[in-house]
């Protein structure tokens, strides 16, 4: 009713990846019935060595991570086939599974691999599963990347401001949590832009890396928004992988800003006649000269006049 699984070199292989699932695919070839009896996935907590045996009841395990009940490959007495032919079963070891492999990998719990649990009263509870020298072993299944980050604004609002006509700058802390060392020449830092709708609108490179930046490090870096048109939008940071990865579509989450780009109204700085003016003629020059700080590039201030019939009171 006990097996036990070893994955050697796991831990070393993905040292430091992020991990994201854990599924667990076994062959279960004979059982005692073809009735359905449930199978338990366990962590092992305690070291073991594959093909020297154990003694009942083995080495210490923890919590189940995940439990299926199937039964497959019973030949019945006197039957030649089995009603229910050998096959293949998928467990997903959930957050325990991922948050396990996890620790394996960063070093922080020995990797003793997994063991299969079945009751140890129910005769009918009894299962045998494909080995590792057979051409259907036990296989796990690690989604897994070697990039990850955390982002920080130590100041959330860039200075100076974003106009459409203007590029902002924004402080960005941002810690390698990744598994490898971030180069200049490897990495740097880019932002993707999403309108009110959750629409992209763009992806730019937002800062340079000034050296490299271990795991575990980190780095504060001035990173610029390039102008926008005047609305909201959602900004989210991430590191890339120059040539390759951008973090986010490895499922490793951004940092976040909401940004707002106002349309900045024109102002007029000088005019004739001035108000009050009393013309001496009935045909005045006007006259006036306004600046547009945010103008978007090529635009031209127009102008527009508006003549009115006073009243008797004079308004």
């Amino acid at each position: 009713t006990h097996s036990y699984l070893g994955f050697p070199g796991l831990d070393e292989q993905l040292r430091h990846h992020r991990i994201f699932g854990v599924q667990l695919q076994l062959v279960n070839f004979d059982a005692a019935s073809c009735k359905p009896r449930p199978v338990a996935v366990h962590p092992v907590t305690q070291s073991w060595t594959a093909g020297t045996g154990t003694s009942y009841p083995g080495p210490s395990v923890g919590g189940a991570l995940a439990t299926k009940s199937f039964a497959y490959g019973h030949v019945a007495f006197g039957q030649s086939s089995s009603a229910c032919p050998p096959a293949g079963e998928l467990f997903n070891l959930g957050k325990g599974g991922r948050d396990l492999v996890q620790r394996w990998v960063d070093g922080t719990q020995p990797n003793h691999g997994l063991s299969l649990r079945a009751s140890a009263t129910d005769p009918l509870a009894f299962k045998k599963f494909t080995g590792h020298a057979t051409a259907n072993p036990p296989k796990l299944y690690v989604t897994h990347s070697p990039y990850s980050a955390t982002y920080a604004f130590p100041k959330p609002v860039p200075d100076p401001p974003v106009l459409q006509n203007q590029a902002g700058k924004v402080k960005v802390t941002v810690t390698n949590t990744g598994a490898e060392t971030w180069t200049p020449s490897g990495y740097y830092l880019a932002y993707r832009v999403y309108d009110s709708k959750a629409r992209l609108v763009t992806q730019q490179r937002a800062a340079n890396l000034t050296g490299n930046v271990a795991r575990g490090a980190r780095t504060t870096l001035d990173a610029t928004i390039k102008a926008l048109p005047p609305g909201t939008y959602l900004l989210d940071f991430t590191m890339v992988r120059t040539g390759g990865k951008v973090f986010t579509d490895e499922q490793v989450p951004p940092g976040r800003l909401t940004l707002q780009v106002f349309d900045i109204a024109p102002v007029i700085k000088e005019q004739f006649p001035p108000n009050g003016y009393q013309a001496q003629t009935l045909t005045p020059q006007l006259w006036a000269s306004g600046v547009d700080i945010d103008a978007p590039p090529g635009s031209v201030l127009q102008y527009k006049y508006e003549i009115c019939e006073a009243d008797k009171e004079g308004r």
